[in-house]
């Protein structure tokens, strides 16, 4: 069993504070997490921040699509009362707000960029995080990931040495998605897939084997489903668990 595995804390501590707010990462830190996933969106005025609906009327005290309003705007509602109480007040966190926090905690962040309907603004969106991520001084210190190969391309494009995650259910080795993601590989950065738990077989971990690329997966809550997951799997992403420590626990008893 692998136990040298990133465990990445899903929206920050997602199971226990609300999700891809400053005060989940920070209790993802508290609780001995060094990963925290986050998902981007784009306000009216471009500005990415955290949010992983298209809408927040979930996650806040009001209703309405995020690209409907300014961050101004978003920042007057409620994006913690929904999970508990004492989470009163709390705002929608901007891509940069984060990331400064990331550096602050030493926390690494893997950065889900989010389906942009618009193929058009594509590249200008992505350039709007990358920017900040170089700005303040993460460059080498960040996973972006997506469903979207397209979207790793463009932060390939801008930063040739950056981590990059593609997200899947199922992967075809034989697409041209795959053969345009796997065509980004270099001496300088890492590909990984990241996939969906519940569907590794040993066809996926052969495959991954065969071109060299870890396999990193989302989401385990369960204990048992975390100890009888396959040893290939190199990092795991969960709303609860931190699967390091979990593993050597079980591990040493």
């Amino acid at each position: 069993m692998n136990t040298n595995i990133k465990s990445v804390a899903h929206r920050g501590h997602a199971y226990y504070a609300p999700e891809n707010t400053l005060a989940s990462y920070k209790l993802a830190k508290k609780n001995g997490f060094n990963y925290v996933e986050c998902d981007i969106s784009f306000t009216k005025d471009c500005v990415p921040v955290l949010l992983h609906d298209g809408s927040i009327d979930r996650t806040s005290n009001s209703k309405g699509n995020v690209e409907d309003y300014t961050v101004e705007e978003l920042k007057k509602f409620d994006f913690g009362s929904w999970k508990d109480k004492k989470y009163e007040g709390e705002k929608i966190p901007t891509f940069y707000e984060f990331i400064l926090l990331c550096k602050n905690l030493n926390l690494h962040p893997y950065i889900e960029i989010k389906p942009i309907d618009d193929v058009t603004k594509i590249p200008s969106c992505i350039k709007k995080c990358v920017d900040i991520v170089n700005m303040i001084g993460m460059k080498d210190k960040v996973s972006f990931i997506s469903f979207s190969h397209q979207a790793l391309i463009e932060v390939n494009k801008l930063n040739p040495n950056s981590r990059l995650g593609l997200i899947s259910y199922k992967v075809d080795f034989n697409s041209d998605e795959f053969k345009e993601f796997i065509k980004l590989k270099n001496n300088y950065n890492e590909l990984f897939i990241d996939y969906y738990s519940k569907a590794v077989d040993d066809i996926l971990v052969n495959n991954m084997i065969k071109y060299d690329l870890p396999l990193e997966v989302w989401v385990i809550d369960e204990l048992d489903d975390l100890y009888n997951m396959n040893p290939y799997i190199s990092g795991v992403t969960s709303n609860k668990l931190n699967a390091e420590i979990e593993l050597k626990k079980h591990i040493l008893g």
